[in-house]
């Protein structure tokens, strides 16, 4: 697999080695851009199922019966916090 994106990645200079001339730059990197942002797209429609599934993946690893788990904590997202609030540490009595 390594060599087909190096022979696909050697392919697409050797094509586009002809346009990079001084008049026609702006057009390549436009073409480019271009072709990027519509792949970005394409992506994202064929795996934006996955964000409504990020949670349930999530949970997944809180499923070990093994683990220790805090009941003050039962209900609550790591991702739950306030942007530049300070972090708290865990003392005493709160340590699991």
């Amino acid at each position: 697999m390594f060599l087909l994106t190096t022979a696909f990645g050697a392919a697409l200079g050797i094509a586009l080695s002809g346009v990079s001339v001084d008049p026609k730059l702006v057009f390549m990197y436009s073409g480019i851009a271009i072709s990027a942002f519509i792949a970005g797209w394409i992506f994202w429609f064929l795996f934006r199922h996955y964000n409504s599934q990020e949670d349930k993946m999530d949970a997944m690893e809180e499923k070990d019966p093994l683990k220790v788990v805090r009941a003050d904590l039962v209900g609550e997202h790591p991702r739950d916090v306030e942007i530049g609030a300070p972090e708290t540490e865990l003392r005493g009595d709160n340590l699991a």
